[in-house]
């Protein structure tokens, strides 16, 4: 008759290590699909800040495209708010003056361009030092996500770009992209 070991009795895993087993490999899994959830964020993110440089430097071609305008005082000086204020479409339409092709700019490019790219998006065009400065704000809903970086503040907005002049309330989530322009 075959005596049995004590090592030839202990040839498989127990119950106890496939559960420590298990438990590892879940705690494993679940930080991945973590890392995979803020990757696919930060992506978002990424993509809304390449969508406001190229819709930037769309204007500025713009701009730089009717050098009589652009040297005008005023002609591309706007500012809306996050409430949508709309550039005015001028009435003009093959035969249009410097001032007209600065508005039909602003407009088609907040129209065309701006509120179909960048949700919840505005923008403001000042003028100093022979330069218009362009600054472009949007929401993101991806930054509730990170506490600490959930306030506009955070991302250095001029203060004049996060109120409405109306009501003076603060957005919250807020990027902002600005670019100088010479024409």
């Amino acid at each position: 008759m075959q005596r049995l070991t004590l090592s030839s009795r202990r040839r498989g895993f127990s119950l106890v290590e496939v559960l420590v087993t298990m438990a590892v490999s879940a705690v494993a899994l679940l930080g991945l699909a973590g890392m995979e959830l803020q990757g696919m964020r930060l992506q978002n993110v990424a993509n809304f800040r390449g969508t406001a440089a190229l819709l930037a430097s769309g204007l500025a071609d713009r701009i730089r495209a009717n050098p009589t305008g652009a040297s005008g005082l005023s002609a591309y000086l706007f500012t809306n708010d996050y409430q949508g204020t709309e550039p005015n479409d001028p009435p003009c339409t093959d035969d249009c003056t410097a001032e007209q092709v600065a508005q039909r700019d602003l407009h088609d490019w907040w129209n065309d361009d701006l509120k179909r790219q960048l949700p919840g998006a505005w923008f403001r065009i000042d003028k100093a030092d022979g330069a218009y400065k362009l600054s472009v704000v949007w929401r993101e809903q991806d930054l509730e996500a990170s506490a600490s970086t959930s306030t506009a503040e955070s991302f250095t907005c001029p203060a004049v770009l996060l109120s409405s002049a109306a009501s003076d309330v603060q957005v919250a989530n807020l990027r902002c992209y600005t670019v100088s322009i010479w024409p």
